[in-house]
């Protein structure tokens, strides 16, 4: 497929992500109604005083596996495999956001380690750790971290979303560069399916996008990050750092506050950092700005030290 043809259909692909995303969410909210998958209301969130409809990841997730699924029958097997991921993290999210009680930490590492190993291990070579073991054990320890990172960002409206959207769109950049139209195909479908998803979830939200959506988002950025880091090496290696700013900073921020504290880190209250703000009486959209604002500058620096590398 040479460049002008992924370019067409990455355009295509991203407009039909948006609009499926778009146009099912009302579906995907009936169904979260009908069938109980709902959020209560928050106490630590003070703009969530009622309770608000999940599955809203669920638009977005379909239109990334059915985008990855035909990427890894067309261009390579490894988008298969983040399909099979997502599909392994859809089935504890979908248990979680059913149940509204929390599971063993232990229980639902180990699913995530079992996602996130099979992403590792179809990867492209890690040589540059020096032994295949390393090669395994780093990017999947780091691949964890990155999970739940997405995860612990979703916690306002409009947040987690609108991260992703921009994240999203620096890859695509980055895979325009480097020629990988696989990374440029699903990287926009993921794009295109978080701006949808955003018209419902936007301040007021009338949708979450749930445990869904938040593990599709992190499987899907665990593959995104491995399609590039074996084109870095070093210090270059900073260009993932600056591409994930916003994730690895919230669960820094996060766990080093409730570790202050003398709370576990798994135990859910008001440490995020955007929650800290609108408690200090910012308005929703002030901090969405904020935050937004900081990981775009984050991840164009990522591009720019990608391709100047």
């Amino acid at each position: 497929m040479n460049t002008e043809v992924a370019l067409v259909l990455a355009g295509l692909i991203f407009a039909a992500c948006s609009a499926l995303a778009l146009f099912s969410m009302p579906l995907a909210i009936g169904l979260a109604k009908k069938f109980e998958f709902i959020a209560p209301a928050n106490d630590d969130v003070a703009t969530h005083n009622e309770p608000v409809p999940l599955l809203g990841g669920t638009a977005f997730a379909i239109g990334f596996l059915l985008v990855s699924t035909a990427c890894g029958f067309l261009l390579d097997p490894f988008w298969l495999y983040a399909a099979l991921a997502v599909l392994i993290l859809a089935v504890l999210a979908l248990y979680k956001d059913k149940v509204q009680t929390p599971v063993s930490p232990f229980f639902q590492l180990a699913v995530q380690a079992m996602a996130a190993s099979l992403l590792v291990m179809n990867a492209r070579d890690f040589s540059i750790f020096g032994s295949p073991t390393v090669g395994f054990i780093v990017p999947l320890v780091l691949g964890l971290l990155l999970l739940n990172a997405w995860n612990f960002l979703d916690v306002m409206d409009g947040l987690a979303g609108s991260l992703a959207f921009f994240t999203c769109a620096c890859f695509s950049i980055i895979a325009l560069m480097a020629g990988d139209h696989g990374l440029l195909l699903t990287s926009l479908a993921l794009a295109g399916g978080t701006l949808g998803f955003l018209y419902y979830n936007l301040p007021p939200a009338k949708v979450f996008m749930g445990d869904v959506g938040s593990f599709c988002l992190g499987a899907a950025f665990i593959a995104f990050g491995l399609r590039i880091a074996p084109r870095l090496a070093g210090a270059d290696n900073m260009a993932l750092i600056l591409l994930f700013f916003a994730p690895l900073f919230e669960m820094t921020f996060v766990a080093a506050r409730r570790l202050l504290l003398r709370k576990s880190i798994f135990q859910g209250d008001d440490s995020h950092f955007g929650l800290r703000l609108l408690n200090r009486g910012w308005s929703n959209y002030k901090v969405l700005a904020l935050v937004n604002g900081a990981c775009l500058l984050a991840g164009l620096a990522g591009v720019f030290l990608f391709v100047y590398r």
